[in-house]
């Protein structure tokens, strides 16, 4: 085991405070004030726990008696609430005109008034929230005033991109595009390539449109940001300012931030060290001190929860209801999955020193370790600061020998000092980033809006989404023009006609599918002579394709991933799972980790529980497993039609030089296991077209080489040839994000080139 120590830290005060608070700001607070005064963006990388919050809002003061609305977005539902309630408080404490309206899926969804559209509940409530006052119990200081529109990434999304009904997507994008003059943007660093590539479209936009010329300002928030991530920024021209950390160590004026901490590191995760974990956390527990448990695995912490012998405990839990996390927030020792790892305020009532005396955490990236460690001793504002924390750190057996070699062993480090030391010795390695992704799909994802945009505008108007789109391809990179993703964009549009509106084919339709299938041009005339439009097999594998085509490039369209399991409501007499003994969560995370018995349906589930819980399936908790179940998947033969006419020898070649190496999305999916599944449980996914990318086997170690040290996971997928053949597979969204990485490996191999992808 390494053992050191870290230093205490602090915060600069600002030596002004205009805003008459109670107690100064600190330093970087007023500094990320002041820079929003005169540039466009300004980003606080402070740490978590420094009150970066704080500092985005001292901005209302300038926007006070405007009328203008802010938009404030957290990734998380919790983060929502959390924050909501802090801007409340700090819009009631300082007399500032603004109400305060949080919004997630579940609250949009729960709205009965006025409409059932989601898209328009949504609108309606941007223009005149007072509509939906008595249902959200909204509690207007003065009905005139502008908003705070605290919510998630996904919302604001989905509005931006004309992902809601067709009535509403105009609506929703000129609500997002033009309603909010301030907006904050909370634990940046949380997002991945994908999704800061459409934060950027919407600066960019910001700019063409000239809505920064109006006043627009920017505040992003964020700990630990890559440093692609201020390289794009900066591509957009627009004033910057990045209020990083400084400290004065002579400085008089200061206040202690985090106490010193003694640290342990060792090797393994929570199941192969939990001895270790109980003897530590039972020893703090019984001198008085309050701690948390991180873990990476859901199924760890549930497991960890259930073996720790101390009656005064609590789990933080993605299943777990709001009021159990609270109460959890009370208990001597907190159980948690990276739930709290984005922005989560550990709160203790009445407590004079640190909320969080100790922390015993997994560690698989760079950035996992330092924002959890940062967790424990905390004391902004505390009487008592002079108790030292404990941290206990489990990582990888590389990543520690690597920690041995580099650490000098019961040396103090300055906390930046040690932040330094771990990212040159790069241990754990830092999360990796799918960058290529922006330069590769980012402008194909990001022109659906351009083209609805053009699309909707007058012809004198349309300039102005062309000069967007210039400036995009600047930023992004790519090659296409406009007028080439123009004809893509409205191929894209008809597929979606031709899927969800029974739309007839095109001629065109029928050529593109001749031409993906034989590698030949072909026209419309040698078509009609061949009499390939009076075939109901040639039509059936166009509309097979249609589907493929569309349902590949439609999982581009989510904020987060679009591969989702089914949902199981969930019986858990024995509370092993969720202190609520009733709740949903993802099925296959039940069948790999628990053994369960399944109900026939809602109605038999619900006589047994009481509860009105709706899913896809019903179960009760038994028991863990004592060893998780492997979970792959079966799929059948695309176009089964034309794998009727090719010799099995030659089956294995034509499936993987149309159908592997590349995004592509296919129907028949199966769920398979080590032991039986129910077959309504194994057949799922049959008849969706799931997104995925299938690698030949001769890429497999670079398909695993380009996911490591990241959250996506490749699967086996047996396809149904005469004798079954395994593959690897990432499923989901995650596709477009590994194939870039990995074209270069994929030119590389033998006789493999790259197809282009028909939309």
């Amino acid at each position: 085991m390494i053992e050191i120590k870290l230093s205490e830290d602090y915060e600069m005060i600002s030596k002004d405070n205009p805003f008459g608070l109670k107690y100064s700001p600190l330093k970087h607070q007023f500094e990320t004030y002041q820079a929003l005064q005169n540039n466009e963006i300004v980003i606080n990388l402070h740490n978590t726990g420094t009150g970066k919050t704080l500092a985005s809002l001292l901005y209302l003061f300038d926007l006070n008696q405007k009328g203008e609305n802010v938009l404030f977005i957290a990734p998380t539902n919790e983060l929502i609430y959390q924050h909501a309630e802090d801007i409340k408080e700090f819009v009631a404490d300082n007399n500032l005109e603004f109400n305060v309206i949080r919004i997630d899926a579940s609250i949009l969804r729960s709205l009965t008034s006025y409409t059932k559209r989601n898209g328009d509940k949504l609108h309606q409530l941007l223009e005149n929230p007072r509509k939906f006052a008595d249902e959200l119990n909204l509690e207007f200081i003065d009905k005139r005033y502008p908003f705070v529109f605290v919510t998630n990434p996904d919302i604001f999304y989905y509005g931006l991109y004309f992902q809601y009904q067709d009535k509403d997507q105009r609506n929703l994008c000129q609500d997002f595009a033009s309603l909010f003059s301030y907006i904050v943007i909370d634990e940046f660093h949380y997002y991945n390539p994908k999704q800061f590539a459409n934060f950027l479209f919407f600066f960019a936009l910001s700019k063409k449109f000239g809505y920064f010329d109006e006043g627009r300002r920017i505040c992003l928030l964020s700990a630990t940001p890559a440093q692609y991530v201020v390289d794009y920024l900066k591509r957009l021209e627009l004033n910057l300012e990045i209020i990083d950390f400084e400290f004065d160590i002579n400085s008089k004026d200061k206040l202690q931030t985090l106490t010193k901490a003694e640290v342990k590191i060792a090797k393994g995760n929570l199941e192969e060290q939990f001895d270790l974990i109980e003897k530590e956390a039972i020893s703090y527990l019984k001198s008085g001190l309050d701690g948390v448990i991180i873990g990476n695995s859901l199924i760890r912490i549930n497991k960890a929860h259930f073996r720790v012998k101390w009656e005064d405990k609590g789990k933080i839990t993605g299943p777990e209801s709001r009021e159990k996390r609270e109460e959890a927030n009370q208990k001597s020792l907190i159980l948690a999955t990276p739930t709290v790892d984005i922005g989560y305020n550990f709160k203790k009532e009445n407590k004079q020193r640190q909320n969080i005396d100790f922390v015993i955490t997994e560690a698989n990236s760079l950035d996992e370790l330092l924002q959890r460690i940062g967790r424990a001793g905390r004391v902004l504002g505390k009487k008592v600061q002079d108790r030292a924390s404990k941290i206990l750190i489990l990582v990888d057996e590389k990543s520690y020998d690597t920690l041995e070699r580099g650490l000098e062993a019961g040396k103090e480090y300055q906390r930046s000092e040690f932040a330094d030391l771990l990212v040159e010795l790069n241990a754990p390695a830092q999360k990796r980033e799918f960058i290529r992704y922006i330069r590769s799909y980012a402008m194909l994802e990001t022109f659906y809006p351009l083209y609805e945009l053009y699309c909707m505008m007058a012809d004198e108007d349309k300039g102005y989404v062309e000069e967007l789109f210039e400036f995009l391809q600047a930023i992004f990179g790519g090659n296409k023009s406009f007028r080439q993703l123009k004809g893509i964009t409205g191929g894209f549009r008809h597929q979606k006609q031709v899927v969800e509106d029974s739309k007839d084919l095109r001629i065109k339709d029928y050529r593109d599918f001749y031409e993906w299938l034989t590698n030949q041009r072909v026209t419309n005339e040698q078509l009609k002579k061949e009499r390939a439009l009076e075939s109901k097999i040639f039509y059936r594998n166009t509309v097979e394709f249609i589907n493929q085509q569309y349902a590949s490039k439609q999982s581009l369209f989510n904020f987060r991933d679009s591969f989702s399991g089914p949902q199981a409501v969930i019986y858990d007499p024995k509370g092993i799972f969720i202190s609520d003994k009733v709740g949903s969560y993802d099925l296959l995370h039940i069948l790999r980790n628990y053994n369960y018995a399944l109900y026939d349906n809602q109605e038999e589930f619900s006589k047994a529980t009481g509860s009105s819980l709706e899913g896809d399936f019903y179960l009760k908790l038994l028991s863990f497993r004592e060893e998780k179940l492997k979970i792959s998947y079966r799929i059948d033969l695309p176009y089964i039609d034309l794998f009727t006419t090719i010799d099995r020898n030659q089956k294995r070649n034509f499936f993987e030089e149309k159908f592997c190496n590349r995004p592509t999305a296919l129907k028949g999916l199966e769920i398979v296991a080590s032991e039986a599944l129910d077959p309504k449980i194994r057949s799922y996914f049959k008849e969706e077209y799931i997104p995925m990318m299938i690698v030949v086997e001769e890429l497999d170690s670079s398909l695993f080489s380009n996911v490591s040290d990241s959250q996506i996971y490749p699967v086996d997928v047996e396809v149904s040839f005469t004798r079954p053949r395994e593959y690897k597979a990432i499923l989901g969204t995650a596709a477009f994000l590994v194939y870039p990485e990995m074209r270069g490996a994929i030119y590389a191999s033998k006789k493999r080139e790259e197809l282009p992808i028909i939309i």
